[in-house]
């Protein structure tokens, strides 16, 4: 098995990013976030076969296949938050949603006390495996919303080492050619968000056709004498980090730099887009007084499109040289933003999806404030914002989204879906591009706070013996360190001889002082187990029952003893009626200092 080592330094499309034009709300689901490195390819699935003859994909599924094929927007809504209505972040109506949400949102968090880096990235790896699980044989289109999230799984990459994350974003590039929807003449901003990965999978193996169709698209614009494309805000983070790290690697920093500033200066200035007094931005012209205000008269300021601007401006000051002539203005930006953020934040550390107007669609929204707390603990880390007084806004941020939108199993709720203004959401809601924002927040957190004392590896187990498994789907992929291939087994009358579970025994080569197991699923399925230990010269005994297991995803257990042998006994699942045990990975993991 592949060892993980967490260190504690612990993430028009769819006709427009949101859909470009004001009001209207556009089809698939996207990604976020410019980063560092990423990618993965995923084991293809390929339907579910009738009458549980097979597992999805069957037999003739085999290893990995390749990804490909679209998917569709986000998943359901619905559903009641436990979490609770609309909180108020303070006044009603008026221009201001009240003070007193950092502060009152650090008493959910307490600033960084007991909060370790080790517990933040084991937040980010069970959200972002919950979500790779479900989307496998199905990575997604190439626009904006899927894009933001694998720019989020390359930087989560980037700092934690998983393999996976980087052969899942691979495969989806590959799918797409590295190509860009709309194609290479494209000057459509939201078309331009999967530059973000393309660039971050470059810059691990520089080959010229990963950069073709975006440094075709770019240097188009730069050359160009057009400055009036970004007409929405969503923009500014879809384009500015493309342009600022494709200046660097294409040697032209300044050309374009200039062309960015440009564009820039059009959204904000010429269409005045930016309230200065305010700290914030209007979605697009649309939404500027007086034509559009909410209900109680306070001006529309939409919090995920803020959000977007805060994690452009991170990411592309993340880009630029220090010597860049127009840094100090996005410097401006980011530090005037994140003022005015810390006043409307809710007491329970969320923000609204309006930002002046708590009673418009109030209730905690995970994108907007996953991006703003990525933004604001970016500035801390690297000392453009001061700590004392936005640490708290951080910490409280990180805990709302970590323990009220994190579903038992690894599902973020509270996603508003694609839009273009302030919409309710629920605690069932998700959305690709809010996992970025997850992601991309719980690694500047991680970095943030504390140091963990024990970190965590991954044991090196080797498989011992299994009583079945499909050809294809062999036992040795329970412990191969990838959750995009798995153990498959079938069980129930029909298999010979008939069988009512599947039991694999992992060896680890001598006692070995085991701190924890995680049991990860094909498609987060809630399985039922138990977990048994034996000492090199002893029996058997149980170390972990889930035999009533009735929540999916990364299916953790305390273990805290030493074992050699380590063997599970599946029975079912509390969520699924066919006749397959299929297992992504069994993780056994030993705390270290």
């Amino acid at each position: 098995m592949s060892v993980w080592l967490a260190t504690a330094a612990l993430i028009a499309a769819c006709s427009s990013s949101e859909s470009g034009s004001s009001g209207s709300s556009a089809g698939s689901a996207g990604v976020v976030g410019a980063g560092a490195t990423g990618g993965c390819t995923t084991g293809g699935l390929g339907g579910q076969a009738a009458g549980g003859a097979s597992d999805p994909g069957g037999t003739s599924q085999g290893g990995n296949a390749a990804v490909g094929g679209t998917s569709s927007a986000g998943s359901s809504a619905g559903g009641n938050s436990p979490a609770g209505g609309a909180g108020g972040a303070g006044g009603t109506g008026g221009s201001t949603a009240g003070t007193g949400g950092a502060a009152g949102a650090a008493g959910a968090g307490g600033g960084s006390v007991g909060l370790e880096s080790q517990q933040v990235l084991n937040s980010v790896r069970r959200v972002n495996d919950y979500w790779i699980l479900n989307h496998i044989g199905n990575a997604g289109t190439n626009h904006w919303d899927r894009a933001t999230y694998f720019s989020a799984n390359m930087m989560a990459y980037s700092q934690m080492g998983i393999e996976d994350y980087r052969t899942y974003t691979e495969g989806w590039a590959a799918s797409h050619a590295w190509g860009l929807n709309g194609g290479d003449t494209t000057r459509f901003a939201d078309n331009h968000t999967a530059g973000q990965a393309y660039i971050a999978l470059y810059r691990l193996d520089p080959k010229s056709e990963k950069l073709a169709s975006i440094t075709n698209s770019i240097s188009a614009m730069v050359a160009s004498s057009q400055r009036d494309d970004w007409y929405w805000i969503d923009a500014l983070h879809m384009a500015m980090p493309v342009f600022a790290a494709l200046g660097q690697i294409n040697g032209e920093p300044q050309a374009y730099s200039d062309a960015m500033y440009e564009l820039f200066v059009d959204t904000r200035d010429r269409r005045g887009l930016f309230n200065e007094t305010d700290g914030l931005w209007y979605r697009d012209s649309g939404y500027k007084p007086p034509a559009t205000t909410e209900p109680g008269g306070a001006d529309i300021y939409w919090s995920r499109g803020n959000g977007w601007v805060m994690a452009a401006m991170a990411k592309t000051l993340t880009e630029l040289p220090a010597s860049d002539a127009h840094r100090s203005e996005y410097v401006s930006v980011l530090r005037s933003m994140a003022s005015a953020l810390v006043e409307v934040q809710r007491p329970d550390g969320f923000y609204n999806s309006s930002l002046h107007d708590p009673l418009d669609h109030g209730g905690p929204e995970s994108s907007g404030t996953g991006f703003f707390t990525y933004a604001m603990a970016w500035g801390v880390n690297n000392g453009l914002l001061d700590r004392a007084t936005y640490e708290p806004a951080i910490v409280a941020g990180w805990n709302a989204l970590a323990n009220t939108a994190v579903h038992p199993d690894g599902r973020l709720g509270y996603c508003q879906r694609i839009g273009a203004a302030p919409a309710d959401t629920s605690y069932d809601e998700t959305t690709d591009y809010c996992v970025g924002a997850f992601i991309m927040a719980g690694l500047e957190v991680a970095k943030l706070v504390p140091r963990s004392v024990a970190e965590e590896i991954v044991l090196p187990a080797t498989l011992d013996s299994t009583t079945a498994e499909q050809t294809g789907n062999e036992a040795l992929n329970a412990t191969d360190g990838s959750i995009l291939t798995r153990w498959s087994a079938e069980y129930g009358p029909q298999t010979t001889p008939p069988s009512t579970s599947q039991s694999i025994v992992l060896d680890l080569g001598s006692d070995v002082r085991v701190d924890a197991i995680e049991v990860l699923a094909l498609q987060n399925r809630a399985y039922q187990y138990t977990v048994e230990g034996a000492t090199q010269a002893g029996s058997y005994r149980q170390l972990a029952n889930r035999s009533s297991n009735a929540v999916g995803g990364t299916m953790r257990d305390t273990i805290g003893e030493s074992v050699r042998y380590v063997r599970l006994t599946f029975t079912g699942a509390a969520d699924y009626t066919g006749a397959w045990i299929s297992i992504s990975e069994i993780r056994l993991i030993q705390a270290t200092n």
